[in-house]
């Protein structure tokens, strides 16, 4: 035996006689033996298959001597042969010792399969102590290649990085809107004036499903087979590529620090990212797709924490090390909250609600508590009810929790809204009862006010609005509609403006109205058969409604519409999928700011319409240059024809013999009838 680096080698004498299967003695006769053909081996050297792409090296797993050998190998083997079929798997072991050295080789048939492997198994977590680390067996001699003396790179050259946020620079304040028709993704600058020239980027086959932005529109979303990849900038260049195959599901965090992605049918159903550097934070598994609802995390404001409600129990994670927080046994590990169903995460700081139903002749419970001292805030008893669902104000301001309540035999019988006030001290609850089935509630962004679509089962309901007034707020009632053909609230991003109208496959579906909530006014009446999606863009100036082609086949296109109901656009797209409007940040100006402008608005007011006037007379000006040089094409082409035609007077004269017959007026048309009997019978009387 011979130590050959990391290598043993052994020698082994041959003997002069063998046995062949049957055990007899075979002796070895020179004589008999054919002499080879002369060669001179020198010339001639043996070559070696050195084309090692398809295998890989894995290190980091545990040492184990001869009693835990098979289990770990049929282990590993498992893990690997996910992949794809193994050709070989070799796990040394120590000569000395008969303990396994930390470290294996695979085969695999191609090297497609070697690359799967690393980009699958790499860093994963055996258990606590051992994390695997896979290369490919051609990435070593890159590592034994390395220099004994450090050589210092060449600095790189500076490249840099785009705005992420170009598209808030325009001078015009314009949005940008995406839609996805045919194979086609499109990104546009809402125009009113040039919808021609609005098109920003146009690619076929950008994405294999469809698209999504982040949460302030800083990266468009596409979808493929191996997982997600984030655009954005001026150039639309790839800034991420995110692999987790089968994923049909992405959710932003609210500052857009973090993506989860969703793929039901992989080994690691939910994956959290961060998503400026792509890093896996954290994977959980054991996903119920058919119960699961989306988003499946709630996450705080501050991208700081989130969690789930999940039978009796409520998980919390900080993001800062992605565990539990802790409890109140000082451990890291979920809640226990008997039978909590939902939670909610207020706006505006780290507050969470959520609600408990009646079990055991106990009643039920709507709690708020902040995280991560869980302290509670407030919380209210709640009886006789079914359902509870809790709608937080934009700014944190209130919370209402809907709850559907039940008859002393527990059938539906009405709901009621409780409105947690959390400025105000103690936070006092105000309660609005109705008698009927409510369809539809939606707050006032940035506002004290809510409307509430109430009414009997199979009849026009009815439309309410309330506000929250004074310290500590009361409940007020506004006004009431009666038998409005409404099933959506859709309240302008700004507030004071609302839309309502109604969705769905009923006869009236597509019908809307515009409000000035203001004063209970009815500004516009608008109608857009089919629509089956309606969004407001972020400046509350306009309103998109379309149909698209996964609920209706027909018809498909988009409508932008003015605040005032005013129709300024209108596309029919074959096969349209999606219209989304690109999010915007938060503002950075603070409430003065904002009120001072609320000041000169007249002023600004007089300059955008001078801007505008501006625009509409260019557009009017580039109508009448296209026109006008319409015109002068034809005049150029009928001069030039007649040109022509004047040139072959002397061909034309010479083909009729002389005869001028250019000016039709000269000839005279004389019509000549002449009559030929062709046969003739005659019929006796």
């Amino acid at each position: 035996r011979r130590v050959h680096g990391d290598c043993l080698l052994e020698f082994v004498r041959m003997p002069d006689k063998y046995e062949d299967e049957e055990g007899l003695d075979i002796d070895y006769d020179s004589d008999n033996v054919s002499e080879p053909d002369e060669v001179d081996f020198k010339q001639q050297k043996p070559t070696l298959n050195g084309d090692l792409s398809n295998c890989v090296v894995c290190d980091g797993l545990p040492v184990v001597g001869e009693d835990k050998f098979e289990k770990l190998n049929g282990l590993v083997r498992k893990l690997f042969s996910k992949v794809g079929d193994i050709v070989t798997m070799e796990m040394p072991k120590d000569p000395n010792t008969s303990m396994t050295c930390g470290f294996l080789f695979v085969e695999y048939a191609n090297p497609n399969l070697a690359a799967t492997a690393v980009a699958t198994l790499d860093n994963y977590k055996l258990d606590k102590q051992h994390t695997f680390k896979v290369t490919l067996f051609t990435d070593l001699n890159r590592y034994l290649n390395v220099p004994d003396t450090y050589q210092q790179p060449p600095k790189p050259k500076y490249i840099p990085k785009e705005n992420l946020k170009s598209w808030m620079l325009d001078s015009r304040a314009r949005n940008q809107y995406v839609i996805r028709h045919q194979n086609l993704t499109e990104v546009l600058w809402n125009d009113t004036h040039n919808t021609e020239n609005s098109t920003v980027v146009s690619r076929p086959g950008w994405s294999d499903s469809f698209v999504q932005w982040s949460t302030y529109g800083s990266y468009l979303t596409t979808f493929h087979a191996k997982g997600v990849k984030l655009w954005g900038g001026p150039s639309w260049l790839e800034l991420g590529r995110f692999e987790h195959p089968g994923v049909n599901l992405v959710q932003f965090s609210p500052c857009e620090k973090y993506m989860v992605t969703f793929a039901g049918n992989a080994a690691e159903q939910l994956i959290v990212w961060e998503v400026r550097s792509g890093k896996k934070m954290r994977h959980f598994s054991g996903v119920s797709v058919k119960d699961m609802t989306w988003p499946y995390f709630k996450w705080s404001h501050d991208d700081q924490f989130f969690g789930r409600a999940i039978e009796d129990s409520l998980y919390i994670y900080e993001t800062s090390t992605f565990k539990h927080i802790v409890n109140d046994q000082d451990k890291r590990q979920a809640f226990s909250i008997p039978g909590v169903r939902d939670c909610e995460w207020s706006p505006a700081s780290n507050v969470l609600a959520y609600w408990q139903p009646e079990q055991n002749n106990k009643p039920g419970r709507v709690t708020l508590v902040e995280v991560p001292s869980m302290k509670e805030v407030r919380q209210k008893n709640l009886f006789n009810f079914d359902k509870c669902y809790l709608h937080w104000q934009s700014q944190g301001k209130y919370l209402a929790v809907k709850i559907d309540r039940l008859t002393k035999t527990k059938k539906p019988s009405h709901t009621d809204f409780e409105l947690f006030c959390l400025q105000a001290k103690d936070v006092p609850v105000e309660m609005c009862e109705f008698t009927d089935h409510v369809s539809a509630f939606a707050w006032e962004p940035a506002g004290d006010r809510f409307v509430v679509v109430h009414g009997q089962q199979n009849s026009a309901p009815n439309v309410s609005f309330f506000e929250l007034k004074g310290k500590p707020p009361k409940l007020e009632k506004l006004g009431m509609k009666e038998k409005k053909n409404v099933t959506h609230l859709f309240w302008s991003p700004k507030g004071r403006l609302l839309l309502m109208g109604s969705l769905g496959k009923g006869s009236d579906s597509g019908s809307f109205e515009f409000w000035d909530v203001d004063g209970l006014d009815c500004l516009a009446k608008i109608d857009h058969f089919m629509v089956t999606d309606v969004a407001w863009d972020p400046s509350g100036r306009f309103v998109a409604t379309s149909v698209s082609n996964w609920t209706q086949q027909f018809e498909n296109g988009f409508n932008i519409w003015s605040f005032t109901g005013k129709l300024v656009r209108a596309e029919l797209k074959d096969k349209l999928f999606q219209f989304v409007w690109r999010p915007v940040p938060p503002s950075l100006l603070g409430e003065e700011d904002l009120k001072t402008i609320k000041k000169s608005q007249k002023q600004w007011a007089a300059e955008f319409d001078e801007e505008d006037r501006k625009l509409k007379t260019a557009e009017n000006s580039r109508y009448d240059e296209e026109r006008a040089a319409t015109t002068k094409a034809f005049l150029d082409l009928l001069a030039e024809r007649l040109a022509e035609f004047k040139a072959n007077t002397a061909k034309r004269r010479a083909l009729r013999e002389g005869l001028c017959s250019d000016d039709e007026g000269e000839f005279e048309e004389v019509e000549h009838v002449e009559e030929t009997i062709l046969s003739q019978t005659t019929v006796p009387l």
